[in-house]
């Protein structure tokens, strides 16, 4: 009888034994069992929360769920080539766009959870599986990577975003840490430096506004001032020992990432690329 675990767990154990209907999922900290995918997602003390991509084969990403309890919290993670299998989706993983035989990393629609009308690429397959899974918040946790989309084309900026990105990566990853007390030391260090990175990325952005005479300055500090307050918030109640939620921080952080680069951030690339630009002319001709 051959027992297989599946790796990256985190406090349960994904079960499959030849020859033998056994429990599909174990929780290891509550010891709760359940015989198979369908009545795992539909327990509603489960609540998925996040997904963890996989780099260089989509099939192999991970769905994260909370097992909601009073005896338990922990983090039940499934692989998606599972859920795939469990659902009886017909179409398999892909590495292209079938429409346009577009790279996935340049999916326009890679960040969102709407099924793409064109074609069924492996993102399209995610969001599908992801759109039928119980989830206590509206936005869904991602291990959000630098994307085409990100790109603003302006080096100095561009460089603070991907640091930003990063940081919320490895944020991420404390989710699925087994051990407790370093996840829990590792996501306080982690969220400080990303608070901290907030701040200055802010403060960077509105410098070059003032040193470029950008027109919308006002509206867009008060998007920042929006996001700052929400980080005091969130330094206030951890300072005071309130238990937060990291996964809620970690979306409200991402979703605030995603929404800001992708459009309000956008509004101003044309204006600072011109003035810049005459900048640099300036100083060329005066060398």
């Amino acid at each position: 009888m051959e027992v297989i675990l599946s790796t990256h767990l985190s406090s349960s154990a994904f079960i499959h034994v030849d020859g033998d209907q056994t429990k599909f999922k174990l929780c290891n900290s509550c010891g709760t069992e359940w015989e198979h995918f369908p009545s795992f997602s539909a327990d509603t003390q489960i609540r998925f929360f996040a997904y963890q991509a996989h780099s260089d084969s989509p099939d192999q990403g991970l769905l994260l769920f909370n097992h909601v309890t009073d005896n338990c919290g922990s983090t039940l993670t499934i692989p998606l080539r599972v859920a795939h299998k469990a659902m009886q989706l017909e179409t398999p993983f892909i590495s292209f766009c079938a429409q346009e035989t577009l790279p996935i990393d340049k999916c326009k629609k890679k960040l969102g959870l709407n099924c793409c009308e064109n074609f069924d690429c492996d993102e399209n397959i995610v969001r599908r599986i992801v759109k039928t899974l119980p989830s206590p918040r509206g936005s869904i946790l991602y291990n959000l990577d630098w994307q085409l989309q990100f790109s603003l084309g302006i080096p100095s900026i561009d460089e603070q975003h991907r640091q930003w990105v990063k940081l919320m990566a490895q944020l991420f990853d404390t989710l699925i840490m087994p051990d407790p007390e370093t996840r829990d030391s590792s996501s306080s260090q982690i969220l400080s430096e990303l608070f901290a990175y907030t701040i200055y990325h802010l403060e960077y952005e509105e410098q070059l506004f003032s040193d470029f005479d950008y027109p919308e300055k006002l509206e867009h500090t008060l998007e920042h001032d929006r996001l700052r307050a929400t980080i005091e918030n969130y330094r206030s109640r951890l300072k005071s020992r309130e238990v937060i939620s990291v996964e809620n921080i970690l979306g409200d952080m991402q979703q605030w990432l995603v929404n800001h680069i992708c459009n309000s951030d956008r509004a101003y690339v044309g204006f600072l690329k011109v003035r810049m630009s005459v900048l640099r002319k300036r100083l060329e001709s005066l060398s």
